[in-house]
């Protein structure tokens, strides 16, 4: 089977037992557009943690351009969920210490392709330094 024109399945060898099932195939089933990607944040957040969101909604499109992003828009995308403007700024900061984006000034940030290996690297990078401050492994559940 395949999905044709990524908007119908139909069968491409073999047979099915079930002539209606084979006719439906023949002709093609109808499939919804693929959902968009959704992350939640939960209240109470640690500042890694909104570092780690950032990188996944805005940092990786940065593989197809630049991308700017402001505060607000931040806040406004997670519906002011007790996301103060103090936490995304902070965690925007830590993102421009360890080079996975850029301030440009007026609260708003880029995120461009020379920056997408610490943008996909983030949790590492976040699990390493936490290692060396305490010397013993945590993982992302730990920062919730």
């Amino acid at each position: 089977m395949v999905k044709v024109g990524i908007q119908k399945l139909r069968i491409l060898t073999g047979e099915f037992d079930s002539p209606d099932l084979q006719h439906w195939l023949e002709y093609g089933i109808d499939l919804p557009p693929t959902p968009r990607t959704t992350i939640s944040l939960t209240d109470g957040l640690e500042m890694e943690s909104i570092a780690v969101s950032l990188c996944n909604i805005w940092g990786q499109k940065a593989v197809s351009g630049s991308v700017l992003v402001s505060v607000q828009e931040i806040r406004s995308h997670f519906d002011h969920r007790e996301l103060k403007p103090g936490d995304v700024t902070d965690a925007f900061k830590y993102l421009t210490d360890v080079n996975a984006c850029e301030a440009r000034g007026n609260r708003t940030y880029e995120f461009r392709k020379e920056h997408l290996g610490q943008i996909l690297d983030i949790e590492r990078i976040i699990a390493d330094e936490d290692d060396d401050r305490d010397g013993t492994q945590r993982g992302l559940d730990d920062f919730n």
